[in-house]
Protein backbone atom coordinates (compact mmCIF):
# COMPACT_ATOMS: atom_id res chain seq x y z
CA UNK A 1 0.00 0.00 0.00
CA UNK A 2 2.68 2.98 -1.46
CA UNK A 3 0.24 5.74 -0.86
CA UNK A 4 -0.68 5.29 2.71
CA UNK A 5 3.60 4.43 3.11
CA UNK A 6 1.99 1.19 5.32
CA UNK A 7 3.01 -2.42 4.18
CA UNK A 8 1.59 -5.69 4.20
CA UNK A 9 2.35 -9.97 4.05
CA UNK A 10 0.17 -11.44 2.30
CA UNK A 11 -0.59 -14.54 4.37
CA UNK A 12 -1.23 -18.12 3.08
CA UNK A 13 -4.37 -19.54 3.99
CA UNK A 14 -5.97 -16.69 5.83
CA UNK A 15 -8.99 -16.81 3.67
CA UNK A 16 -9.96 -20.37 5.08
CA UNK A 17 -9.18 -19.47 8.48
CA UNK A 18 -10.80 -16.43 9.11
CA UNK A 19 -14.54 -17.42 6.94
CA UNK A 20 -17.21 -16.92 9.05
CA UNK A 21 -15.52 -15.57 12.46
CA UNK A 22 -16.76 -15.60 16.03
CA UNK A 23 -17.56 -13.18 18.39
CA UNK A 24 -15.72 -13.03 22.08
CA UNK A 25 -14.70 -10.75 24.29
CA UNK A 26 -11.45 -10.38 26.73
CA UNK A 27 -12.78 -9.36 30.07
CA UNK A 28 -10.72 -6.23 30.81
CA UNK A 29 -12.39 -3.04 31.99
CA UNK A 30 -15.27 -2.50 30.07
CA UNK A 31 -14.65 -5.45 27.91
CA UNK A 32 -12.47 -5.65 24.17
CA UNK A 33 -14.70 -6.82 21.18
CA UNK A 34 -12.05 -9.56 18.91
CA UNK A 35 -13.71 -11.63 16.39
CA UNK A 36 -12.01 -15.07 16.47
CA UNK A 37 -11.59 -17.94 13.91
CA UNK A 38 -14.40 -20.73 14.65
CA UNK A 39 -12.67 -23.09 16.25
CA UNK A 40 -12.87 -25.88 13.35
CA UNK A 41 -11.20 -23.82 11.26
CA UNK A 42 -8.60 -22.43 14.00
CA UNK A 43 -7.96 -26.37 14.19
CA UNK A 44 -7.72 -27.57 10.47
CA UNK A 45 -5.77 -24.89 9.88
CA UNK A 46 -3.24 -25.66 12.60
CA UNK A 47 -3.15 -29.02 11.21
CA UNK A 48 -1.81 -27.90 7.67
CA UNK A 49 0.37 -25.31 8.80
CA UNK A 50 1.93 -27.46 10.25
CA UNK A 51 3.73 -29.48 7.63
CA UNK A 52 5.12 -26.03 6.51
CA UNK A 53 7.44 -25.36 9.60
CA UNK A 54 10.79 -25.82 8.86
CA UNK A 55 12.64 -28.84 10.25
CA UNK A 56 15.49 -27.54 12.09
CA UNK A 57 14.77 -27.73 16.22
CA UNK A 58 12.55 -24.32 16.36
CA UNK A 59 10.30 -25.40 13.20
CA UNK A 60 9.84 -29.17 15.02
CA UNK A 61 8.81 -26.92 18.15
CA UNK A 62 6.86 -24.78 16.20
CA UNK A 63 5.26 -27.66 14.98
CA UNK A 64 4.20 -29.50 18.22
CA UNK A 65 3.05 -26.15 19.06
CA UNK A 66 0.52 -26.22 16.01
CA UNK A 67 -0.78 -29.96 16.51
CA UNK A 68 -1.08 -30.46 20.58
CA UNK A 69 -3.98 -27.49 20.26
CA UNK A 70 -5.35 -28.71 17.30
CA UNK A 71 -5.92 -32.23 18.90
CA UNK A 72 -7.57 -30.80 21.50
CA UNK A 73 -9.97 -28.38 19.61
CA UNK A 74 -10.84 -31.67 17.11
CA UNK A 75 -11.24 -33.65 20.54
CA UNK A 76 -13.31 -30.78 22.23
CA UNK A 77 -15.72 -30.62 18.86
CA UNK A 78 -16.60 -34.09 19.66
CA UNK A 79 -17.28 -34.20 22.97
CA UNK A 80 -19.59 -30.70 22.54
CA UNK A 81 -21.14 -32.22 19.21
CA UNK A 82 -19.86 -30.11 17.21
CA UNK A 83 -18.74 -32.59 15.00
CA UNK A 84 -21.15 -31.49 12.17
CA UNK A 85 -18.84 -27.95 11.63
CA UNK A 86 -15.75 -30.22 12.01
CA UNK A 87 -16.45 -31.74 9.18
CA UNK A 88 -17.62 -29.23 6.73
CA UNK A 89 -14.35 -27.49 7.53
CA UNK A 90 -12.42 -30.79 7.18
CA UNK A 91 -13.95 -31.01 3.53
CA UNK A 92 -13.78 -27.42 2.50
CA UNK A 93 -9.73 -27.34 3.44
CA UNK A 94 -9.47 -31.26 1.48
CA UNK A 95 -11.20 -30.03 -1.70
CA UNK A 96 -8.25 -26.98 -2.13
CA UNK A 97 -5.40 -27.59 -4.11
CA UNK A 98 -2.63 -29.72 -3.77
CA UNK A 99 -0.97 -28.17 -1.07
CA UNK A 100 -3.57 -28.51 1.16
CA UNK A 101 -3.91 -32.08 1.32
CA UNK A 102 -0.56 -32.25 1.66
CA UNK A 103 -0.75 -30.52 4.79
CA UNK A 104 -3.48 -32.04 6.27
CA UNK A 105 -2.22 -35.83 5.15
CA UNK A 106 1.28 -34.78 6.84
CA UNK A 107 0.23 -33.21 9.62
CA UNK A 108 -1.91 -35.89 10.53
CA UNK A 109 0.48 -38.35 10.63
CA UNK A 110 2.17 -36.39 13.55
CA UNK A 111 -1.25 -35.35 15.56
CA UNK A 112 -1.46 -36.46 18.55
CA UNK A 113 -3.28 -39.79 19.50
CA UNK A 114 -6.05 -37.71 21.07
CA UNK A 115 -6.67 -35.86 18.36
CA UNK A 116 -6.73 -39.10 15.27
CA UNK A 117 -8.94 -40.45 17.54
CA UNK A 118 -11.83 -37.62 17.57
CA UNK A 119 -11.31 -37.52 13.65
CA UNK A 120 -11.42 -40.81 13.16
CA UNK A 121 -15.39 -40.82 14.81
CA UNK A 122 -16.33 -38.13 12.82
CA UNK A 123 -14.73 -39.21 9.49
CA UNK A 124 -14.30 -42.79 10.08
CA UNK A 125 -11.06 -44.61 10.59
CA UNK A 126 -10.54 -45.97 6.96
CA UNK A 127 -10.68 -42.14 5.72
CA UNK A 128 -7.85 -41.55 9.07
CA UNK A 129 -6.01 -44.47 7.83
CA UNK A 130 -5.52 -43.79 4.10
CA UNK A 131 -4.53 -40.42 5.07
CA UNK A 132 -2.15 -41.76 7.10
CA UNK A 133 -0.75 -43.96 4.15
CA UNK A 134 -0.51 -41.10 2.15
CA UNK A 135 1.60 -39.19 4.43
Amino acid sequence: MPSSGASAENLRFLDYLIYEPGRTVVLFREGVHFLVPAPERYAVNKLSLSFRRLTDMLGRMKAVKDLFPAALVFEALVETRHGDELVDAWEEAWEREGAWKEGIASGLSKLPKNGVKALEKLLGPEVVERLLKKS
